[in-house]
């Protein structure tokens, strides 16, 4: 994506900048801090209309600086012996290396090929042997060590809804549009205790789940879900209610309340599934404070 705006340091250490908007995305803005340690910037950006759930974490560093591996996606392979696609993400990456310069704390994982390489991201084809031990794998290119560990894992366990509550809110206006939360399912190896939602667990990639809403039941005739179901695509939860009381209901209650959300992935024929809550409340009146 192609952004246009403007940015101000402040100090030398603390960076603001102001997005134009896109067809995508409203009006964006994003605050960051220097550490001199490692002379980058890291923060987070979100959306200003509202308080729209609508965010991410975001590092800047420069491009003529000193080689860093600032990511490698996907963070988890699987021990099958099969191929897999990893792309490295950084900054001043060599630009010609071999599978001898590329270096994985454990060898049963090896680099097979090199499809691409450039000086923002190398694109690897690795290969993580039957019987890898499942856990953290450090990464180094040339002696640069990924800042993000690679992940094995030989199977799925289960999955997880993230956030386990997300915050919905009803529209109020054209000023006040709805608010949606994106749930994510991922993949969790529930690690050598083999309990799920422990310290150990491993979470992996997203997975590609169907998704569904139903009742969270919090009191007598509970009805919240009559009023808050709609579709979820892909996760994606937006109220369709608003903030007008609505008549049929008890006290003319308004169109929010608690659902939760399920998801269901199957994984070599077995079925996993995952649940979170949803709280759909109303509007943020309070403007932003910057």
């Amino acid at each position: 994506m192609k952004w246009v705006g403007e940015g101000a340091l402040y100090g030398a250490y603390h960076l603001r900048y102001e997005l134009a908007p896109t067809p995508l995305t409203g009006r964006i803005e994003g605050i960051f801090d220097l550490d001199d340690a490692v002379m980058g910037f890291s923060g987070k950006w979100y959306t200003v209309v509202q308080d729209s759930n609508t965010y991410g974490n975001e590092a800047l560093y420069k491009v003529d600086g000193a080689p860093r591996i600032i990511a490698i996606y996907p963070r988890s392979v699987r021990a099958s012996g099969e191929p897999q696609t990893l792309t490295a993400i950084g900054v001043n990456l060599p630009a010609k290396i071999s599978a001898t310069d590329i270096r994985f704390s454990d060898r049963n994982v090896k680099v097979k090929g090199i499809r691409k390489e450039g000086a923002s991201q190398i694109v690897l084809e690795v290969v993580a042997s039957s019987g890898t031990a499942t856990g953290p794998v450090s990464v180094s290119i040339e002696g640069v060590v990924c800042e993000e560990p690679l992940i094995v894992f030989d199977k799925i366990d289960g999955i997880r809804i993230f956030p386990a509550l997300g915050r919905a809110r009803v529209s109020s206006g054209a000023a006040y549009p709805p608010q949606g939360v994106q749930f994510v399912a991922r993949a969790v190896h529930f690690g050598k205790d083999g309990k799920p939602e422990t310290e150990d667990d491993l979470i992996l990639e997203p997975v590609d789940a169907k998704w569904w809403l139903e009742e969270e039941v919090t009191r007598e005739n509970d009805d919240d879900l009559k009023y808050l179901e709609t579709s979820i695509m892909n996760g994606l939860y937006t109220p369709v209610t608003t903030y007008a009381p609505i008549e049929a209901r008890i006290q003319r209650r308004e169109g929010v309340g608690l659902i939760a959300v399920g998801a269901s992935y199957k994984d070599g024929g077995k079925e996993l599934k995952g649940r979170s809550l949803l709280a759909v409340t109303v509007p943020d009146f309070v403007t932003h404070i910057k």
